[in-house]
């Protein structure tokens, strides 16, 4: 079985600015907060940066400390090591003297400088402290100096830093740190021990960000530094510097210390020796967070997922569809009990919220499917478990609360049909997770009876009806109801053309069909969301259309990263996700790759095949991976066209725990 890609990156890939300016490192800290940046050491996106903190956790973050300019003196010779990209040109072209990247215990880059010295330096953060950590380590002749200017955004992470605007924080050095404080006195102290500091402020102007170009953005801003700082090198005496809201950190090497008793922490979870099962445990202590105790939602449980780096925060549906994999798979039950509680407490008119703004935190309920994966997630721990001391009066009226919502109606005209099947949509709404909007234009409204809505649905229906018979209580009220779902469903999305299943029925779009005299209509696009008719524990499928569903799937969608979100001889298709903000809206689920659909293809496909091989061979492509975009996680998609190039969020959390969770039964 292969092990993990080797998460050391040659020197050959990181001196060659182009290839190493797509690939990007990210360290977290449990918060919200994060640093980030490409493995040229520069910031490429207007989301990078030493320190981006969620200032009230896990929301509202800002671009503090945005990078650092380094500069060696030697006598007369000078090394920039910076590598920074301006509108036609690059420079200074530090990653030139880039010899080695590792990526653990933390981001690690290796600076060769001719015959003068090596130059070690390690970024990280550790967990729930608003800091990130940044050592030096020199190994060379003496007399050399590292001369560091720290250039700040001070912005919206979302933003782009203007000098016009001015410098919105005020710089002060006092004894070991400097320290910058805004009109909302925001801190931030930059400890910098053993430092002589020189003040002098100056802009950088027009520094350019090369993804956003891409994205069809503003992409470049101003870099603000009130002075330098000046260290002197020396071979046994490591350089520290810390980028911090809290006037006090742990100091170093205490906090380098922390950092790797959690990491193997995290990887003794899991019993494997697996070096892949190892990489993917420590990415999925990315993305579980807390939320501040000053947050305005009043939660006993305070756990959550954020759905992917560096943009996304957390998000109901993303956060129920981890759980298992980030959560179950991981060891983390209590984690997984918490979430439920948390999210129990939202629950609102048989809904759970979507998403949280990142300013302001009224939440917002706008998802047919989230709801329905929580039921899912329910159903999972309860198969963990020989009791069920867990499931809190809380969780449980939460999950009855949505079962009556969906059967009786709660917004978006979401409610039981006569037919037993969920019916949900409004006109210029888009509620399921095929939720891409241009404008007023929804490019997947899917209004009507989504399959993966019903297959979802009636899965719920057994888990509460299965939890019901675990409690002692009378569960045929779910089973009558999940017996006419299935013959729902089975009369209405199967297609008798053998493509599998269709993928919208009684929507006002769509072709019409005659069905028993009675004229319907129904989406025939050949869509993924048919794979979970099959994949969930229950499946109103009997065995022969579920290897229909599967077959159709694999030939027609399944890539080596996951299933294409359209197949590609429907019109619609769209193979590249690039362009403008409208663009890439347009193809986010037009044919656009999604890695996390990856775990339940995989998981239908053993139901049908029960081939170990295939469940192997399906994710070695993906695992290749953790090494191509964000250095030790998955992205979020690819082009569903080859070469598929990876894109969106460097790290999403559903790849990372969907692969996770079917990777480790490959080894069982």
């Amino acid at each position: 079985m292969p092990s993990v890609p080797d998460l050391t990156i040659p020197a050959t890939d990181l001196q060659n600015f182009d290839t190493a300016s797509r690939k990007e490192w990210l360290v977290t800290n449990g918060l919200g907060s994060y640093a980030m940046g490409a493995l040229t050491n520069g910031c490429t996106r207007r989301y990078h940066g030493l320190l981006v903190a969620a200032t009230k956790p896990p929301t509202q973050r800002m671009v503090l400390l945005s990078r650092l300019e380094m500069t060696i003196i030697a006598g007369e010779r000078t090394y920039h090591l910076d590598c920074n990209a301006y509108p036609n040109a690059i420079y200074p072209t530090g990653c030139r003297f880039l010899v080695e990247y590792r990526n653990r215990p933390g981001p690690t880059f290796c600076y060769q400088l001719d015959q003068l010295g090596q130059l070690e330096e390690l970024i990280f953060m550790i967990h729930q402290r608003q800091a990130t950590y940044i050592r030096f380590r020199w190994n060379g002749a003496t007399g050399a100096r590292l001369q560091i200017r720290p250039l700040f955004a001070w912005k919206d992470y979302h933003t782009e830093r203007r000098a016009a605007d001015g410098f919105p924080a005020e710089a002060s050095w006092r004894g070991d740190q400097l320290l910058l404080r805004d009109a909302d006195e925001l801190p931030l102290h930059l400890f910098a021990d053993g430092a002589t500091y020189f003040s002098d402020p100056v802009w950088y102007y027009n520094h350019l960000h090369p993804r956003e170009t891409e994205r069809g953005l503003d992409d470049h801003e101003d870099l603000f530094t009130p002075g330098y700082l000046e260290f002197d090198l020396l071979s046994d005496n490591p350089i520290y510097l810390i980028a911090s809201l809290e006037d006090d950190p742990p100091p170093l090497p205490g906090a380098l210390n922390k950092l790797r008793a959690r990491q193997e922490q995290t990887i003794k979870a899991n019993s494997s020796n697996d070096e892949t099962i190892h990489q993917l445990m420590l990415a999925s202590d990315t993305f579980v967070v807390e939320r501040s105790a000053q947050s305005s939602i009043n939660l006993v449980g305070r756990s959550t997922i954020i759905a992917g780096y560096p943009w996304f925060t957390d998000w109901g549906r993303d956060t129920m569809i981890s759980l298992p994999g980030l959560c179950l798979a991981t060891g983390r039950h209590r984690i997984a009990i918490e979430i439920l509680s948390s999210y129990a407490q939202l629950v609102s008119k048989g809904m759970l919220p979507n998403r949280f703004p990142d300013v302001g935190e009224i939440p917002e309920y706008n998802t047919v499917d989230a709801s329905l994966w929580y039921l899912n997630a329910i159903g999972l721990v309860a198969e963990l478990t020989e009791n069920l001391d867990w499931l809190t009066d809380e969780i449980y009226h939460a999950a009855v609360a949505i079962l009556n919502g969906y059967r009786n109606g709660t917004r978006y005209n979401i409610h039981a049909d006569t037919d037993g099947l969920i019916y949900a949509g409004e006109e210029g709404v888009q509620l399921t997770w095929m939720d891409a909007k241009v404008g007023d234009w929804v490019v997947t409204p899917r209004i009507g009876k989504p399959v993966e809505i019903a297959a979802l649905w009636y899965h719920g229906l057994i888990v509460m009806a299965e939890i019901q018979e675990r409690r002692g209580v009378s569960s045929k009220a779910y089973r009558t109801l999940a017996d006419d779902v299935k013959a729902s469903f089975r009369e209405r999305f199967l297609r008798p053309d053998g493509l599998g299943l269709y993928d919208v029925v009684d929507g006002p779009g769509g072709i019409d069909i005659e069905v028993d005299g009675v004229i319907r209509k129904v989406d025939p696009s050949i869509r993924p969301n048919q794979i979970f008719a099959v994949s969930l524990p229950h499946s109103p499928l009997n065995p022969d259309e579920q290897k229909m569903v599967v077959d159709m799937v694999q030939r027609e969608l399944l890539t080596p990263f996951g299933l294409r979100t359209l197949a590609r001889s429907d019109p619609k298709y769209q193979g590249r996700y690039e362009g403008d903000q409208n663009n890439r809206d347009r193809a986010y689920h037009q044919g656009t790759v999604w890695p996390w659909l990856l775990g339940p293809f995989v998981d239908a496909h053993f139901r049908v095949y029960g081939d170990r091989g295939a469940r192997r061979s399906f994710l070695e492509p993906i695992i290749a991976e953790l090494n191509s975009y964000g250095i030790g996680f998955l992205p979020e998609i690819y082009d569903g066209d080859p070469p598929q190039r990876p894109n969106g969020c460097i790290a999403q959390a559903w790849s990372v725990a969907e692969v996770l969770r079917v990777w480790q039964k490959v080894r069982v």
